[in-house]
């Protein structure tokens, strides 16, 4: 009683004291891209950043399963970010490790998600979230991510700010 499943896969996971996070301001998303998901709000939300520091990126792992369309590229484009944002449709496990292991923050932006795995996944990898503010999000990461409203593009930039340059 009083120890939630965040608590419990944290705990579970002792950290490798060889273990050094890039020093690249890195943002990882992964997951199929579902409009739920706001990757075009996250796309928006990283271009201050990303114009602010020339190494910072954004990379993007999932099949693309929008209806209507979103081309994440052409938004990526448009934001003048192309080169900072990377877009793939799949990534295979040892990809995945080395992303996560790049990683300073991870985002979800969905409006509902079952349980949300991902976000634990990044837990597990030692990356923290920025996830948008829904009561799944907080029964399932509590206080480890913080949490921006639908549409609020200076709060995801804020955010993001904050979990990859505040220590």
């Amino acid at each position: 009683p009083g120890v939630t499943l965040l608590q419990l896969v944290a705990a579970s996971k002792e950290p490798d004291p060889a273990y050094v996070r890039s020093s690249e301001p890195t943002v990882l998303f992964v997951g199929s891209v579902f409009n739920r998901r706001h990757l075009p709000d996250l796309i928006r939300g990283f271009k201050p950043i990303a114009k602010s520091h020339s190494g910072a990126r954004l990379e993007i792992v999932g099949d693309n399963r929008t209806h209507p369309y979103e081309d994440l590229a052409a938004i990526a484009r448009a934001e003048g970010i192309a080169g900072q944002v990377r877009i793939r449709p799949y990534a295979s496990d040892a990809e995945l490790a080395d992303l996560y292991g790049r990683a300073r923050a991870f985002a979800l932006l969905s409006e509902y998600e079952g349980f949300g795995i991902p976000p634990l996944e990044a837990l597990g990898s030692g990356v923290p979230s920025v996830l948008l503010d829904t009561d799944v999000a907080r029964e399932v990461c509590g206080n480890t991510a913080l949490y921006v409203k639908n549409g609020d593009i200076a709060g995801i930039t804020a955010a993001l700010n904050s979990l990859l340059f505040d220590e």
